[in-house]
């Protein structure tokens, strides 16, 4: 029974199938007719379209040809009416050209005339006037020799008197400044990664600077020009001013060493006299231009510089920094100077306010603005910590390498501040 019903099934879907085949072709013959349909319409529509064009073909030829016939009576009419008018207005132009002609010649003669007389009036006018300007000339000369003479002796006179004032000035001055004028090189001298341009400055503003290098034998005036380096050189400079104060000859060498810095930036590399570190650049935050921090204990100070991956140098590292590879007593030589840095005022200064307290790697302000906090325990006073650089106001006694002063480091101190040094073990 089961065969049997699939048979059925079978033959179900057999006769269904057949029935779709037949309705699928009945519908692509139907398909055809309509396209056959389609096709002889085209092709009639396509033959009344030519036969519309013939025609019209011939319509336009058989008008065009009506066209020029028409336009050819017409341009002969125009031709002939215009020689027509030509001739007319030809014998009407030469007719008014000769009265034109009789014309002109009679203004011309009236103008002539005329020209004649200005002229004489003109040249009669010019004489007179000619006249009267050398007469008004020959006062206003006079005047003006008179005046300029006048003024020529108000001048020297005025200067006669101006000299003695600044003479008396002067010699006043003189009595009170018996101080050198202090001259230095701007940038300051020390090591750099690339050329730069140098100037000479001096405090006293009139006074006379002379420079050469070391390698010259005779120096030359300075008048404000800029300095090239290019490579290593010192330059030998001294001034003196109009009292006849005299700085001596000084030196500040450039070394021009480019090199790589594997320091964070704000930070110089220093790489003499024992194992290499970085330390930054300015006092805490090290930021040029901003004033540093003070007031602050040991503790403070450390947390600070392991906020940012770094740690308080050792006494030791913070001379190496100060000295340099020449170990300069102090970081712009080793004559002791009044004005390069803030050591007589009465305050800090910003970062790097002091362009000539660099040492020779490039670091700023590490004598005097601040005394600087160091991670070093003082050999004198038992629990106390280094404290380095001297202040604002500490004057001759600040250079980098006495410790003078050490500090309970859980007191915060006014003129104490501190930078922080890193290497590439700390940072790893």
């Amino acid at each position: 029974m089961e065969n049997l019903q699939r048979l059925r099934r079978i033959r179900r879907v057999f006769f269904l199938l057949l029935a779709l085949c037949l309705m699928l072709l009945l519908w692509m013959y139907f398909l055809g007719q309509e396209a056959f349909r389609r096709e002889e319409q085209v092709a009639a529509h396509s033959r009344a379209r030519a036969d519309s064009l013939a025609r019209a073909d011939s319509l336009a030829r058989a008008d065009s040809l009506a066209r020029a016939d028409s336009l050819a009576r017409a341009d002969s009419l125009a031709r002939a009416d215009s020689l027509a008018r030509a001739d007319s207005l030809a014998r009407a132009d030469s007719l008014a050209r000769a009265d034109s002609l009789a014309r002109a010649d009679s203004l011309a003669r009236a103008d002539s005339l005329a020209r004649a007389d200005s002229l004489a009036r003109a040249d009669s006018l010019a004489r007179a006037d000619s006249l009267a300007r050398a007469d008004s000339l020959a006062r206003a000369d006079s005047l003006a020799r008179a005046d300029s003479l006048a003024r020529a002796d108000s001048l020297a006179r005025a200067d006669s008197l101006a000299r003695a004032d600044s003479l008396q000035a002067l010699q006043e001055r003189c009595k009170k400044d018996t101080l050198p004028p202090w001259t230095y090189l701007q940038p300051a001298p020390g090591r750099y990664d690339e050329s730069l341009s140098v100037t000479l400055q001096s405090v006293t503003e009139d006074a006379r600077i002379e420079w050469r290098f070391s390698t010259d034998d005779t120096f030359r005036l300075y008048e404000g020009e800029s300095i090239a380096i290019a490579d290593s050189v010192t330059i030998v400079y001294r001034a003196e001013d109009p009292c006849g104060n005299v700085f001596s000859p000084r030196e500040g060498t450039y070394e021009i060493i480019p090199r790589e810095n594997p320091c964070p930036e704000g930070m110089v590399y220093i790489t003499h006299g024992g194992d290499p570190f970085c330390i930054d650049k300015y006092e805490w935050p090290n930021r040029a231009g901003e004033l540093p921090v003070s007031n602050v204990s040991l503790g403070q100070a450390r947390d600070s510089c392991f906020s940012r991956g770094k740690r308080l140098p050792t006494a030791e590292e913070w001379q190496r920094a100060c000295e340099g590879p020449y170990e300069w007593q102090y970081p712009y030589g080793d004559t002791y100077e009044v004005f390069p840095c803030n050591i007589r005022s009465e305050r800090p200064r910003p970062a790097g306010y002091f362009l000539g307290c660099r040492t020779w790697d490039g670091v700023y302000d590490m004598v005097g603005n601040l005394a600087e906090w160091t991670n070093t325990p003082s050999d004198v006073s038992p629990g106390f910590f280094v404290v380095r650089g001297g202040f604002w106001e500490s004057g001759r006694r600040a250079d980098c390498r006495v410790s003078r002063h050490s500090y309970y480091p859980q007191n915060p101190h006014n003129p104490v501040g501190f930078r922080c040094v890193t290497t590439p073990e700390d940072r790893n």
